[in-house]
């Protein structure tokens, strides 16, 4: 839970905050890589040669889909920081991936997604750089719809998805 919704979230916000979406989101095509590669160091799954076709064809759709982002000039140097908290997001899911398919094969999707989330709570409150009182005390109804969207559509829903998947 640490890993996935504390590691990913915020290296993934820091990284996003500092290196343009188009090499950000190339940058965040090794993830598979990494699941892979631990999958096979700590479960013992196999690494294929249709695995590592899959993780090229990740990579290589990203950088078509971002290849005019990549290639316009800019006048701002990259990140080196928001670089490395995007590769570090992706070793925080990979660990939390690898983490919880033992746990998926006892628990139902929904209770380690559930769970994951309830835990990480907290530290995300005591993180916050306001009161949550105040932050919630200044939202619009619109940010207040897009909130819950946000944490029911990517957050319950697509990562109670992913865990789905992991497990089979």
């Amino acid at each position: 839970g640490l890993a996935g919704m504390l590691g990913y979230n915020w290296f993934v916000n820091e990284g996003f905050a500092r290196v343009e979406a188009g090499l950000g989101t190339v940058i965040t095509m090794v993830e598979p890589l990494f699941i892979a590669v631990l999958a096979w160091a700590l479960l013992r799954e196999r690494l294929t040669s249709f695995i590592f076709a899959a993780i090229a064809v990740s990579i290589a759709g990203a950088l078509i889909l971002f290849w005019p982002d990549l290639m316009s000039q800019t006048d701002q140097p990259v990140s080196s920081w928001g670089i490395t908290c995007l590769v570090i997001a992706c070793f925080a899911w990979a660990v939390y991936t690898i983490g919880a398919k033992p746990l998926l094969e006892r628990y139902s999707s929904f209770a380690i997604t559930a769970w994951t989330m309830l835990m990480i709570t907290p530290v995300l409150y005591a993180l916050s750089t306001k009161p949550m009182l105040t932050i919630a005390s200044e939202m619009t109804s619109v940010q207040w719809a897009e909130i819950f969207f946000l944490a029911l559509g990517s957050g319950l829903i697509g990562t109670m998805l992913w865990n789905s998947g992991t497990k089979h």
